[in-house]
């Protein structure tokens, strides 16, 4: 089996669940052409195309909205946020919204959206992108997914596929991969 990159194994994850089912689609600020803050969504668009591999405006919580709303109409988003500190942003949407919208229907809605970011320090981002504390992701009734190594990544990750309600998947950005974290490939940092 080829060894995979964290940021590898959660492309593959992602593309495994558009390539299923034709409802879960990507949305987020520069994932297209960009790939994605951290490479993640490379080459996604020239298999999937503009329809789900979609670039939004930079408002978090414009994004985490039309997520949510997408969600209520049958499809599966899976809305990147591109760094755990802009989740703050999001929460209105995420917290008073996409968690409780189930409660408030009177179990009549299901929100299928996965809120998926990364975080933490160790990659020179400064003060504004470094954030690594993931207990944003655990208000209200949204679960919340983290996965440390590759491994966890490929066999744990969110993809919308199963999701009935809101979950928020963070990742830590020193395990993405060499070229953008300045992490050596050690075992930990790989899927064999």
């Amino acid at each position: 089996m080829p060894e995979l990159s964290y940021r590898e194994a959660v492309r593959d994850a992602l593309s495994t669940a558009m390539r299923e089912d034709d409802d879960v689609f990507v949305m987020g600020e520069d994932i297209a052409e960009m790939g994605g803050s951290m490479g993640v969504t490379h080459g996604m668009l020239e298999e999937f195309g503009k329809e789900r591999v979609r670039n939004t405006p930079i408002s978090e919580m414009a994004l985490a909205g039309a997520a949510i709303g997408a969600a209520l109409q049958g499809m599966r988003p899976i809305a990147e946020i591109m760094y755990e500190d802009f989740m703050t942003l999001a929460a209105e949407q995420v917290v008073n919204q996409a968690a409780k919208l189930r409660y408030t229907s009177g179990g009549q809605l299901t929100v299928p959206v996965v809120f998926r970011t990364q975080g933490g320090a160790g990659w020179s981002p400064g003060a504004q992108h470094a954030w690594g504390h993931p207990r944003h992701a655990q208000l209200g009734r949204v679960a919340a997914v983290t996965c440390g190594r590759s491994a966890m990544a490929a066999r744990r990750h969110p993809t919308g596929k199963h999701c009935r309600h809101a979950v928020g998947a963070v990742g830590n950005v020193a395990t993405r991969g060499a070229a953008l974290a300045g992490v050596g490939a050690g075992h930990d940092h790989l899927v064999s």
